[in-house]
C-alpha cells in the first residue's frame, strides 16, 4: 500500500512541477533570478529525482527482492541523486557567471 501511495505522490506533485520547469515555466520569482536555460536545469534535476524515487517502488510492487537487483537501487537511488544535485549547482554556478 504504502508503494502505491509514494508513487501517486510523486507523480501528482512532483512529476508536474518537474515537466513546467523542463518546458521553461516558472513562476515569477524564479524567472526574475534564473535564465531559462537554468529553470529547464531544475526540470532534468527534478526528472532524475523523480526517477530515483520511483525505482524502489516500482521494484517492491514487482516483488524483486533487494539482492536481485541491488546494483540498479544502487545506481537508481543515491547516483541518480548525486547528478541531480551535480546538475542544479552546475546551473546555478553558470548562472551566477552569467549575471
Amino acid at each position: 500500500m504504502f508503494n502505491w501511495f509514494w508513487i501517486a505522490c510523486w507523480t501528482l506533485i512532483w512529476l508536474p512541477l518537474s515537466i513546467a520547469f523542463l518546458r521553461g515555466w516558472a513562476p515569477a520569482w524564479i524567472r526574475g533570478r534564473s535564465s531559462r536555460r537554468s529553470i529547464q536545469a531544475r526540470g532534468v534535476a527534478g526528472l532524475l529525482l523523480f526517477t530515483s524515487a520511483l525505482i524502489p517502488a516500482v521494484l517492491g510492487l514487482g516483488g524483486v527482492s533487494h539482492d536481485d537487483f541491488l546494483l540498479l537501487r544502487l545506481a537508481g537511488g543515491p547516483i541518480l541523486i548525486l547528478c541531480a544535485l551535480a546538475l542544479l549547482i552546475g546551473s546555478a554556478v553558470a548562472n551566477r557567471r552569467d549575471r
